[in-house]
């Protein structure tokens, strides 16, 4: 009971990290405010020419284990 006790808040701490994660994606591409979205709608306003269109942007899910994120450094995410 003690071990189920233990991995029931572990998992419950991971799944906060998670929400939290996704929470702090989601502000990022917003379609209003300071995003992503709206700096390369802002871009393209200014002349720059659009290379790849994207029809859904979705954002990456966290590294497994915090040791995997400083080691990978979170490459091809950047911002999240």
């Amino acid at each position: 009971v003690a071990e189920f006790s233990k991995a029931h808040a572990e998992m419950g701490k991971k799944l906060d990290d998670a929400k939290k994660f996704y929470d702090q994606c989601s502000v990022k591409l917003k379609d209003d405010g300071p995003s992503i979205v709206t700096s390369a709608r802002q871009l393209i306003q200014l002349g720059v020419p659009e290379k790849k269109k994207v029809q859904q942007l979705s954002c990456p899910s966290p590294p497994s284990e915090p040791s995997q994120a400083s080691s990978e450094g979170r490459r091809g995410h950047p911002g999240c």
